[in-house]
């Protein structure tokens, strides 16, 4: 076979339309009276993302508008247009760890892609739809026997993992999610995994590698005997942009490596001019603050914790470069380290390393986390606060009922403690719990790990009040991305803000069914007949004259393709590329120049 063009792992996947277009569902706003009285038009806007996921059931017949077309494969001699060299070579910006090869790359052939996951030893064959007459066999392609093959872009896929399903919201291919795990949290996953009853299983289960309507099942883990696996250990890594960058990979199984690669250079100058911002004012502060990330844990033997409930001061470091780029400190295992020595302070995951963890005390010793958390400003609690059951009557509390008072007792804390602990006189008690659902899971590890810009505008908020504002950022293109008060995901606890809850009632399904689009392939033929690369403005192959109407020597074979895939539009930036606009000018507001 040819050789290849070698693309290393900060690659950004070329892509199509990210809405090629508009949907029109109605969603409601559904949270407890509690809930903030000036919920802002962008947050009503996530809610209504949910809207224009597409669900299918049954068999789905391919997409015509997804493949080449055989009568043009002569006339087509790469599949894989050389303008990806420069859309996907590694990228140079700040805070994103660019080792060669660490955590995938792909190798581009005439008419498939190879994609190298370092992190689980795994390679898949991507084979562009069309390209062939029949599925080709690894060895065909000149690959070793036994490589997984797919078939792109994919179109249906289940998901149990729900970082993998708020990626693919982000690339815009929800409507390519067939099953989806209860654990996602936008409201048109929910209604897929529960109301339709297609809760996403694990990839080896005999209903997903029996059932010929799902082609692939993206998880965190790798599972090399299951032909459909496909392995997306995003949070495996340790930067909060390279977390993002895994678009880039998901973007590839789906053709959409120029929109993953265009909303990733925005999330990064985004991020990058929100900590400038937290920085000028750490900078002017009159002293450092610092920042505690905390979860409660129940009694769980089983996972090798005590049979008590616990308190886990944590310090990854992903969460680390967060609050370093957000201008503060954390409090880490270094400041810990005498309860760590005389064993107040315990790691019960042996098999995680305690400088790059954290470590636990009993939820019962008020005391020792009084005097931990004696000189911090801002505590950030990741708990959910339930034993997993769902009986929220035995004690448990649900995300949209956790209030500073739940706060105070989960953690054996009291009244008094809010005029001595500065992180509660202060307002200084964040929660990841934003966005949630009915079961109290989180976007902490969906859309929260697409978005480390949207996460450091609530940072920002939360530790530099008001500097947004004295600032420029809220008049920018930057300030138009992210939403900068309130916070989207950290909510303010302390200051009475509460979870907002999506539910399956909040996206409308028709028969668990809506139309999928298709996404055009990356080279296309034009109207005269030469190969044409898709670009974000020139997505789709245009629509040609009839066969009469046309110079000799021309192709009109194109003549159907926009009806399989409307030309794309520049994709919205940020938030908006995963929210669905109100109105036009909501639209216009969001789009950046």
């Amino acid at each position: 076979s040819a050789s290849p063009r070698r693309l290393r792992a900060t690659t950004t996947s070329s892509s199509g339309c990210a809405f090629c277009r508009p949907f029109s569902f109605a969603a409601s706003l559904h949270a407890r009276p509690s809930t903030w009285a000036s919920i802002t038009m962008l947050r009503l806007s996530v809610l209504l993302l949910a809207a224009c996921f597409v669900a299918t059931h049954g068999a789905t017949p391919r997409l015509a508008g997804d493949c080449i077309k055989s009568r043009d494969r002569s006339s087509l001699s790469s599949l894989f247009p050389s303008s990806l060299a420069s859309i996907t070579s590694p990228s140079t910006v700040a805070g994103v760890q660019k080792e060669e090869g660490r955590f995938f790359q792909v190798d581009y052939f005439p008419t498939y892609k190879l994609v190298t996951n370092n992190y689980t030893n795994e390679r898949y064959i991507l084979y562009q739809c069309g390209a062939f007459e029949a599925a080709p066999s690894p060895e065909e392609l000149g690959q070793p026997a036994g490589t997984k093959m797919f078939e792109i872009p994919l179109q249906s896929v289940s998901l149990p993992d729900a970082t993998a399903a708020a990626y693919m919201q982000e690339l815009g291919v929800a409507d390519r999610a067939s099953h989806v795990t209860t654990l996602a949290v936008p409201a048109c996953y929910q209604a897929l995994s529960t109301t339709c009853g297609l809760s996403a299983s694990s990839s080896s289960s005999p209903n997903v590698t029996s059932d010929p309507t799902i082609d692939a099942v993206f998880g965190f883990s790798s599972s090399p005997s299951t032909a459909k696996a496909i392995a997306f250990p995003a949070t495996a890594d340790t930067s909060p942009l390279a977390r993002a960058e895994w678009l880039k990979y998901m973007a590839l199984f789906f053709n959409k490596e120029h929109e993953a690669n265009e909303l990733f250079n925005t999330i990064v100058s985004t991020y990058t001019r929100l900590s400038e911002v937290a920085s000028a004012a750490a900078a002017s502060a009159p002293a450092a603050k610092t920042v505690a990330w905390i979860q409660w844990w129940p009694a769980r033997p089983s996972w090798g914790l005590p049979n008590v409930s616990t308190i886990e001061i944590q310090w990854p470091t992903y969460k680390r470069a967060l609050v370093e780029a957000a201008g503060a400190e954390l409090l880490d295992n270094t400041k810990l380290q005498a309860y760590l020595d005389d064993g107040r302070l315990t790691d019960h995951f042996s098999w995680r390393p305690v400088d790059n963890g954290g470590a636990f005390l009993p939820a019962s010793d008020g005391d020792l986390l009084r005097e931990i958390l004696a000189d911090v400003d801002v505590v950030i609690d990741t708990a959910r606060y339930n034993d997993d059951d769902q009986d929220f009557s035995d004690g448990d509390v649900s995300d949209v009922d956790i209030d500073l008072d739940a706060f105070l007792q989960r953690h054996s804390l009291n009244a008094s403690d809010i005029a001595t602990l500065p992180f509660l006189r202060n307002n200084g008690l964040l929660r990841s719990d934003g966005l949630t659902n009915s079961g109290s899971w989180t976007e902490w590890f969906g859309i929260m790990v697409v978005r480390p810009d949207q996460v450091m505008a609530d940072l920002l908020d939360a530790l530099w009040p008001g500097a947004a504002s004295s600032s420029n950022i809220a008049t920018t293109t930057v300030g138009r991305n992210v939403q900068l008060s309130p916070p989207l995901f950290l909510r303010n606890v302390a200051a009475g803000q509460s979870a907002v809850e999506l539910t399956p009632s909040d996206c409308v399904l028709s028969d668990c069914r809506i139309q999928q689009f298709a996404i055009c392939p990356l080279v296309f033929l034009g109207c005269d007949g030469s190969a044409v690369s898709a670009s974000l403005d020139n997505r789709c192959a245009p629509t040609c004259p009839p066969i009469n109407q046309v110079d000799p020597g021309t192709n009109p074979d194109n003549t159907d393709a926009p009806t399989a895939a409307p030309p794309a539009a520049r994709p919205l930036p940020l938030l908006a590329l995963f929210v669905l606009p109100l109105v036009a000018v909501l639209a216009a507001a969001m789009v950046t120049p």
